[in-house]
């Protein structure tokens, strides 16, 4: 079984993430230290949690981290995948912005992680309404362990799900549907196989992981 509890989830370390995006002298002040090249762990988001410096400094690596199939900088990739939503989100240049900026806009960002990708991208995809605009940011990253690793889903046969199956949502104001196969292996050659029946899940925001 992967550290992480499902293939996308939304854990305590994203959670508090979005949460603390929402000031904008906060926004301002990571967008400056993202500009500037400093190393995610030291970022004013992570700062003052121990456990959130942890996960970014030894698990967001490839050795002994949880990225031991691909090898790259998923620090940077972070980075520049952060910085460019902060750009959308905010209307506002990376170059134009300083301690006494006024953003020009401060639209809500939606961060995930994905697991079991080829490799580690980040995405960045927004759309405009009439009451405004969504920021959704996807970190989407390379499967855990060596050949033969058999990849837990997150899903099972009985549906698990902490949502109502309608879909709606209305009583909950966050949350992620999973909808897949409940199980995946790796077979000979690196490629992954996903079997069984299709269900469906729903990410908790404290499931552990990210």
């Amino acid at each position: 079984m992967p550290v992480m509890p499902l293939p996308i989830e939304k854990g305590p370390v994203i959670a508090a993430l979005e949460e603390y995006l929402d000031a904008e002298d906060h926004r301002i002040t990571f967008m400056m230290e993202l500009r500037d090249g400093k190393p995610l762990a030291d970022c004013c988001p992570f700062s003052g949690d121990i456990n959130a410096q942890h996960h970014l400094r030894e698990h967001w690596r490839q050795t002994p981290g949880w990225m031991q199939r691909w090898k790259g900088d998923a620090d940077a990739i972070s980075r520049e995948t952060m910085l460019r939503a902060l750009e959308v989100a905010s209307a506002t240049p990376r170059d134009k912005v300083a301690a006494d900026t006024t953003l020009r806009a401060m639209h809500p960002i939606d961060i995930v992680v994905t697991c079991g990708a080829e490799q580690f991208q980040g995405f960045v995809t927004w759309r405009t309404s009439l009451t405004g605009r969504r920021v959704l940011v996807v970190l989407s990253a390379p499967d855990f362990g060596p050949d033969g690793y058999e990849y837990w889903t997150g899903l099972s046969a009985d549906g698990r799900t902490k949502l109502p199956k309608d879909s709606t949502a209305h009583d909950h104001p966050r949350g992620v549907w999973v909808v897949g196969h409940v199980h995946g292996e790796r077979a000979p050659h690196d490629r992954f196989v996903s079997s069984g029946l299709v269900s469906t899940a729903t990410v908790s925001m404290k499931d552990g992981g990210y």
